[in-house]
């Protein structure tokens, strides 16, 4: 199971490690401890200590993976393939990101031989289970998009009653993007620089606020403002001063989807 080789380098079964990798982050309530953090605050600034995944999976595996058992096990099985599921998506050309290569690379591994792998397949379950997430939000919004029609006229003034499918926060441009579904059944997509945890009620996953419907005119692909006016309605929150670019942020988005070739 286990071999000491020279310095960083080790042998373990690649199960075995995925297996760690799945118990730690369960032993960090389903969170990912980077290695050297050591110490996290609470919401009143009060410091707990901490113990990074990475290290974790170390002495789980230097107790030959004690009080880890079988659903724990099968949870590392899943992640590894999810990530082992990745070559398909490569050989149908689909885009992958570095980090999603790497961990593809991981996956494929029978013997994990060098100490460096550690820190990023500690990682990978809180990823899975983001992947999990998104894959379950992309697929209800696709069914719900089946039965959605475009609402308002451009320029109108809306109030809307929407329940939340899926929110994105946006670092660079200091903004959420959210798909919602309205009361009517229309799938909409729109801005926001106001949390959602700030004026969603507790335990709810619905809002209700004001908007504006404003076009977006991207060349002359037809396709994509087909997409926009009689599949999902743009709505705009945003402050007057982040709407360009937000718009050109989406316009790229919308290219990627509709034209993966470009």
């Amino acid at each position: 199971m286990y071999k000491t080789m020279r310095r960083n380098q080790i042998e373990y079964s690649a199960n075995d490690v995925w297996a760690a990798s799945a118990k730690a982050y369960l032993m960090n309530g389903k969170k990912y401890i980077k290695a050297n953090v050591t110490v996290k605050y609470d919401s009143d600034g009060k410091a707990y200590d901490v113990t990074p995944n990475r290290d974790i999976m170390k002495q789980l595996l230097e107790d030959n993976l004690k009080g880890v058992d079988a659903t724990t096990k099968n949870l590392g099985v899943q992640v590894r393939q999810h990530y082992k599921s990745l070559t398909f998506k490569m050989l149908q050309g689909g885009w992958m990101s570095d980090f999603d290569k790497s961990a593809m690379a991981l996956a494929d591994k029978d013997k994990i031989t060098d100490m460096k792998d550690f820190g990023m397949i500690a990682s990978l379950p809180k990823a899975y289970d983001r992947a999990v997430i998104k894959k379950g939000q992309e697929d209800r919004i696709a069914e719900e998009t089946k039965t959605s029609t475009a609402i308002g006229k451009i320029k109108d003034r809306l109030e809307l009653d929407v329940t939340i499918l899926r929110t994105i926060l946006s670092h660079r441009y200091g903004c959420y993007f959210i798909t919602a579904k309205t009361s009517t059944g229309a799938v909409v997509f729109f801005a926001s620089s106001t949390p959602l945890k700030s004026i969603i009620a507790a335990g709810s996953s619905s809002i209700k606020f004001s908007c504006s419907i404003f076009p977006i005119f991207i060349g002359t692909a037809h396709r994509m403002k087909r997409l926009f006016f009689n599949t999902w309605p743009f709505f705009v929150s945003v402050p007057p001063r982040s709407l360009i670019l937000f718009i050109l942020e989406f316009s790229i988005i919308l290219t990627v989807i509709i034209f993966p070739s470009i």
